[in-house]
């Protein structure tokens, strides 16, 4: 039996990874979809023949610190619509760095050769080529699927975004999440951001005026970017500027992930996705690549793991 949970409930827990009383977990006997709303089903079931992917873009491996000539030379490759183009300029202030990821790299190499076997004509963007602009440049001819591996923030109340000057003064949670993209380190510790260059810093209301209605799946293996502030309209954060974009389905995670686990579950995801016996059937690549992060196979290789939840639960998939 499959159940539709709206998004909203299930913002911050993964029902899937609750135990039950012999040992089990709920996911094991439960099917479980979420859904931005109920009018998903309908639109879910017109899309089951749907063919594969033709076209995917990776970001990852990306490099955070940057001076401003370099940001202000990889900007200048694209031209980012005035609409598209919001930057809080000048000198801001800052918090932590952002550090590159060990494992982000391997992750998009294998992901790209997973694709490219598969004739997807892929578009990467690693180190200082993950830019911003580089993110916005795609509104109007996004591919049909979108990878993004970097890190994601959420501040969910205006008081705990205080104590980080960055987001001092908004309140606004589209504005108070988002995604760390090439440079971000620059604008995020208080250093001067050239004039006309975007700050590397990937608000959700910056994704959410985008035009993503040609990408059927978005992925973000990035901490906390299922998060977002509950409403009676929904979850105000990543998801929501996606789903306004016009992406179809997204997996993004409730908490912070285990880098290794994380590239591990994706490697994985990716490879179901494109084994021809699954037929690029999205969600059921996303539940076996979630059966093997809690296999014994995989706990046997990584005993610190030993099948926490904490490191594959995190993971949910929104259609």
């Amino acid at each position: 039996m499959i159940y539709y949970v709206p998004s909203g409930i299930l913002h911050r827990i993964a029902l899937e990874s609750l135990p039950l009383g012999d040992g089990s977990l709920l996911g094991e006997h439960y099917y479980f979809v979420r859904l931005t709303s109920a009018r998903e089903i309908v639109k879910s079931r017109k899309k089951a023949n749907k063919a594969p992917f033709t076209s995917a873009c990776l970001f990852g491996a990306l490099k955070y610190d940057m001076d401003g000539v370099a940001m202000a030379q990889e900007a200048s490759h694209y031209q980012v619509e005035p609409l598209l183009a919001f930057t809080r300029g000048g000198t801001v202030r800052g918090g932590k760095r952002f550090n590159e990821l060990p494992n982000a790299k391997d992750e998009i190499n294998r992901i790209e050769g997973i694709l490219r076997s598969k004739q997807l004509k892929v578009t990467t963007k690693t180190g200082a080529k993950g830019t911003e602009e580089a993110f916005l440049a795609m509104s109007g001819k996004a591919p049909q699927l979108l990878h993004i591996a970097t890190h994601g923030f959420y501040y969910n109340t205006q008081h705990e975004a205080e104590e980080n000057f960055y987001l001092k003064g908004y309140s606004d949670a589209m504005q108070l999440t988002g995604l760390i993209m090439a440079g971000g380190n620059r604008a995020w510790t208080g250093m001067d951001v050239p004039k006309g260059v975007q700050d590397g810093i990937l608000t959700a209301s910056s994704i959410a005026a985008m035009n993503l209605r040609g990408t059927d799946l978005v992925v973000l293996s990035a901490c906390e970017s299922g998060l977002g502030m509950a409403t009676p309209e929904g979850v105000f954060g990543l998801q929501r500027a996606f789903k306004k974009a016009g992406a179809g389905t997204i997996i993004m995670s409730l908490w912070d992930v285990d880098d290794e686990a994380a590239k591990d579950f994706m490697i994985k995801f990716y490879e179901e996705l494109a084994d021809s016996r699954n037929k690029w059937d999205k969600r059921k690549a996303f539940e076996k690549a979630k059966a093997f992060v809690r296999s014994k196979t995989y706990i046997r290789k990584y005993e610190t793991f030993k099948g926490d939840p904490y490191y594959w639960a995190a993971f949910v998939m929104l259609d």
